[in-house]
């Protein structure tokens, strides 16, 4: 399941209909994977970016400290209601097993950042059209963006490849 249908479901399970980045993780952190803890806050992060571009929520900034508060909006309140909470949840994540129970995280974690870094780069370029004032900036920005999905691209197209060999040198075997 997608890191943003993981949260919506978080939401409708705890009824989360306003909340802080803070209170997200904290329901969030045994049940999406990540290779680390800072790729785990970035992960949540930019997933809830995407989701205030796309208007499933929007944020307020907080008076009364730095936190911001999200909350969902009507779009996003329509597409909570299609989630089945009880099979659309996964399990806490057990331990890695073996090596392919790690590559397939590894997949999983790459076409996510490959897609988030497309995303970013794709709203660089949408941006520049609409603000020529700041062309150079945003086509500085829309590179790394590209250059960071090129290389998730890469080490995505890496670790399927030996999945590939590895089954075809198995099936061969047997």
């Amino acid at each position: 399941m997608s890191v943003r249908n993981t949260i919506l479901v978080l939401m409708k399970r705890h009824e989360l209909h306003q909340f802080t980045l803070t209170e997200l993780k904290e329901r969030c952190k045994n049940i999406v994977n990540s290779k680390s803890p800072t790729h785990f806050n970035s992960l949540i992060y930019k997933t809830l970016w995407i989701m205030e571009k796309k208007g499933l929520v929007v944020s307020a900034q907080n008076q009364n400290d730095k936190n911001k508060n999200y909350s969902l909006t009507e779009h996003g309140l329509k597409l909570l209601e299609e989630i089945n909470v009880e099979e659309a949840l996964p399990k806490e994540q057990p331990k890695l097993k073996n090596h392919f129970d790690h590559l397939a995280r590894l997949i999983s974690d790459y076409s996510v950042a490959l897609a988030e870094a497309s995303a970013e780069a794709q709203e660089y370029q949408e941006l520049s059209l609409q603000l020529p004032d700041y062309e150079e900036l945003l086509q500085a920005k829309f590179i790394e963006a590209k250059s960071r999905a090129a290389k998730f691209k890469g080490r995505l197209a890496a670790v399927e490849n030996l999945l590939r060999e590895r089954y075809e040198t198995s099936s061969m075997a047997s």
